[in-house]
């Protein structure tokens, strides 16, 4: 989990999201959504996980904590 392991994930994403449709079949327009889905939960939990070892590490709360204590309160972060 690093800033080159995000860099890389959105450089796909970019990738993915510029591709054309122009002549694909539904089969392969529904491989490039399954990418370009799965490349943006890719480029989501990396940031999270670098998101959740800085917290951890200067004593703030997680993001987990955070959709817990908005639950709970109803307070959106």
């Amino acid at each position: 989990m690093s800033r080159e392991q995000i860099r890389h994930a959105k450089a796909e994403l970019d990738h993915l999201g510029s591709c054309t449709q122009a002549g694909k079949t539904p089969e392969q327009l529904a491989e490039m959504d399954n990418k370009f889905y799965a490349a943006l939960d890719k480029k989501a939990q990396l940031e999270r996980q670098l998101y959740d070892a800085n917290a951890r590490r200067f004593g703030r709360p997680t993001m987990r904590e955070l959709e817990v204590l908005a639950r709970c309160s109803n307070h959106k972060f």
